[in-house]
C-alpha cells in the first residue's frame, strides 16, 4: 500500500497499517518522534486512493495505474492528487534528518511527526474514523496547544508553483441531544 514501505524504507519510524473492513483499503499510520519532550506535533494527513476510471478506461493510452514517463513528464493516476504529495512530504522529512545529521544534531528532529494516509478518501473516507480510534493512544499524547495540522490534499498552480493552502471549507457533523424542564416553564 502507498506509503508503507516506503515510508519505512526512508524514515526512522513507527509505521502501522489499520484495515477495519474488506472493502476499504487500509490507512497508514507512521510515527516519527523527536528526542525533545517539549517538540511540537505536526500532524500530516493526506491519501493515497484515487477516483475509479472503469468507466473512462478509453481516454488512457496506456494502463492508468502504471506510471509512465512521457516527454519529461510522469502520467499515472493519483501522482498529483495525492501520492505526489505524500512523497514530498516523505522525502522532505528524510532531507531534514539528513541534514540534522551533517549538522551533528543527531538522528532526530526538532518535532514530532504523525501522518495518516487514507485509501479510501475519494469514497467518504470509509473507516477512517474506525481506523484512528484503533491508533488513538498517538494522538492522546499530542498537546494540542503546540501542534500543527498539515493537509497535503492540494494541488500546484503550475510546474514550479506550489499552491500553500491555509484554510478549508468543510463539513461539520454535529449530534446534539436536548432535555427540557418536566414542565412548562417560564422563558423569563
Amino acid at each position: 500500500y502507498m506509503g508503507k514501505g516506503v515510508v519505512e524504507r526512508m524514515l526512522p519510524c513507527h509505521v502501522k497499517l489499520v484495515k477495519t473492513a474488506p472493502q476499504y483499503n487500509p490507512v497508514v499510520f507512521a510515527q516519527l518522534r523527536s528526542k525533545d519532550p517539549t517538540a511540537p506535533t505536526v500532524v500530516v494527513y493526506g491519501h493515497y486512493d484515487v477516483v475509479d476510471v472503469e468507466h473512462r478506461r478509453e481516454l488512457w493510452s496506456t494502463d492508468p495505474f502504471e506510471m509512465v514517463g512521457r516527454d519529461g513528464y510522469y502520467y499515472g493516476r493519483g501522482t498529483t492528487d495525492n501520492k505526489g504529495p505524500i512523497m514530498a512530504v516523505v522525502h522532505a522529512l528524510y532531507e531534514m534528518l539528513e541534514e540534522r545529521k551533517h549538522e551533528r544534531h543527531g538522528d532526530s528532529l526538532p518535532i514530532n511527526v504523525l501522518m495518516a494516509f487514507e485509501g479510501a478518501e475519494e469514497t467518504n473516507s470509509g473507516g477512517f474514523e474506525e481506523a484512528c480510534r484503533e491508533v488513538k493512544h498517538w494522538f492522546q499524547k499530542v498537546d494540542t496547544q503546540n501542534a500543527t495540522v498539515l493537509i497535503i490534499n492540494t494541488y500546484w498552480l503550475g510546474e514550479r508553483v506550489p499552491c500553500l493552502v491555509y484554510g478549508l471549507r468543510g463539513l461539520l457533523e454535529l449530534e446534539a441531544h436536548v432535555q427540557g424542564g418536566t414542565r412548562e416553564l417560564h422563558s423569563g
